[in-house]
């Protein structure tokens, strides 16, 4: 596959190119996605533990009481990394921009 350039996800967050060699090469915006999607990955699992911890030791009202905040920190920062991602898709670099 020398030299040939293989298209990743069309439209999609990352675009992999294989260069001479075999080396991958990902687009800038590609770069700039992996961190938010990597945070978001591990806050959302640490929510993940952390209500099937309380679901866990917990009963009755309660259980239900504070399963519900994280699963809703978890959507929350959820909905933060889409839109962050469609701000690096956009062209928008930074947050500060906008103020």
């Amino acid at each position: 596959m020398s030299g040939e350039a293989v298209k990743g996800i069309r439209d999609g967050y990352i675009s992999l190119q294989i260069r001479n060699g075999g080396q991958y090469d990902m687009s800038d915006h590609g770069k700039k996605m992996v961190a938010p999607i990597v945070i978001t990955a591990i806050v959302v699992l640490y929510y993940v533990a952390y209500f099937a911890l309380i679901a866990y030791v917990l009963d009755g009202v309660f259980r239900v009481l504070f399963g519900i905040i994280p699963a809703v920190l978890a959507a929350v920062m959820i909905y933060v990394c889409v839109q962050r991602i469609n701000e690096i898709k956009g062209g928008e670099e930074d947050d500060i921009g906008k103020y």
